[in-house]
């Protein structure tokens, strides 16, 4: 009985949440997770800005691959010659300026290391074009394996947060 009491309870929990970020994507917030895409920052009321310095690393990924008609792997290769700080690379530095603890995030990867799956997400990623949708994905049980996984759910269910456009739709197409 209370199992039962606890499950409805996490319910609950789970739909005032939904409903919350929900909100918030309706009010211009960002809710997409701790830190936006490459290229983009947080402001203090949760508005979604362009940063300049990774704004420009984006549109220079852009131009390699439209343009110059690089591959991911030739782009990760320039990207890494040139040793242009990653998002983590940001964020390790920011929390050692901070006197904070840092993860093992970089354990596996050196300091300025492009991985390939990081650049195929930019080049895939519409925020660039000035638009990021709000539940494009659940996570959900596999009822064979009792394994999570993330879901694609329908277009109609995805709500549309306007953001600062870093690239033309156009390049981006």
């Amino acid at each position: 009985c209370m199992g039962m009491g606890a499950e409805l309870e996490r319910h609950g929990i789970l739909e005032r949440t939904k409903a919350g970020r929900l909100a918030a994507v309706k009010a211009g917030k960002w809710v997409g997770g701790k830190h936006p895409p490459y290229g983009y920052t947080i402001d203090k009321e949760q508005k979604i800005t362009i940063d300049r310095e990774e704004a420009a690393i984006v549109e220079k990924i852009f131009h390699w691959f439209v343009h110059d008609r690089l591959t991911t792997y030739e782009i990760q290769q320039r990207l890494n010659a040139m040793k242009i700080p990653t998002k983590a690379d940001k964020v390790v530095a920011e929390r050692k300026q901070k006197g904070k603890k840092v993860s093992a995030c970089r354990t596996s990867n050196p300091e300025c290391f492009w991985g390939l799956p990081s650049i195929r997400y930019m080049l895939n990623n519409e925020t660039y074009t000035g638009v990021y949708y709000y539940g494009r994905r659940t996570t959900k049980k596999d009822p064979a394996t009792g394994k999570k996984k993330e879901v694609l759910n329908p277009r109609k269910d995805w709500e549309t947060l306007d953001c600062p456009e870093i690239i033309e739709r156009s390049v981006w197409e």
